[in-house]
C-alpha cells in the first residue's frame, strides 16, 4: 500500500476499464471516502505502477491496458492524465518505472 512519496496509496485496474486509487490512513486502514477513479482506458487495465518525479514534485501512476497500445501517466493528487506514451503495436501487459 506504500507509494514512493511517503504517503500510502493502493491502486488497482480491472475489466471495468478504470484505475482506482485509495488512500491509506496513518493507522494503516483505508480511507472511508470512495476511491479516485481514473477513466481513459478502452479495455481491461492490465498493470499499474506508482512513481515520483523529484524534478516535478509529484506522485504519478502509470497504467497500461489491453486495447490502447500505450502507457497512460496520471497525476495522482490532481486525478488527471498527464500524458499518453505511444509506441507499441499490440497490447501491453506490464510495466515498471525507475526512480530518479
Amino acid at each position: 500500500c506504500n507509494a514512493t512519496d511517503g504517503r500510502s496509496w493502493l491502486a488497482s485496474g480491472s475489466n471495468d476499464k478504470l484505475v482506482k486509487i485509495w488512500s491509506c490512513e496513518e493507522d494503516g486502514t483505508f480511507a472511508k471516502s470512495p476511491p479516485v477513479e481514473l477513466a481513459f482506458h478502452r479495455s481491461t487495465v492490465r498493470a499499474v505502477r506508482f512513481f515520483n518525479q523529484t524534478s516535478h514534485s509529484g506522485m504519478y501512476l502509470a497504467s497500461v491496458g489491453g486495447g490502447a497500445h500505450g502507457v497512460f501517466v496520471w497525476d495522482v493528487v490532481q486525478g488527471v492524465q498527464v500524458c499518453a506514451l505511444a509506441g507499441h503495436s499490440d497490447s501491453i501487459f506490464g510495466l515498471d518505472a525507475a526512480e530518479e
